[in-house]
C-alpha cells in the first residue's frame, strides 16, 4: 500500500476510534474539514508540520499515522 493510503487509512481509523468528527478533528489540528476529507480519501499528503499537528490531536505519534498496519501482509 502506497504512503498516501497509508496515512489516509491510519487518520481515518484514529479519528473513528476518537469518536471524532471530521470538522473536530479539523478543528483541533488547524486545517480545513475538507483538507481532512481529502486526506482520509488518499488525495492529498500533508506535510510533516501538518502530520505533526494531526499526531498531536489524535493522541499518536507521526510513526503511527505514516505505519502499515502490522496485520496487514507486507508485498514486495
Amino acid at each position: 500500500m502506497t504512503g498516501v493510503k497509508n496515512i489516509a487509512r491510519n487518520v481515518r481509523a484514529r479519528r473513528s476510534a476518537a469518536n471524532l468528527m471530521q470538522k473536530e478533528l479539523a478543528e483541533r489540528s488547524g486545517v480545513t474539514p475538507a483538507f481532512i476529507c481529502c486526506l482520509e480519501k488518499g488525495e492529498k499528503q500533508p506535510s510533516l508540520g501538518t502530520l505533526e499537528k494531526l499526531a498531536a490531536a489524535l493522541g499518536c505519534t507521526i510513526s503511527d499515522l505514516i505505519g502499515e498496519d502490522s496485520h496487514e501482509p507486507r508485498t514486495a
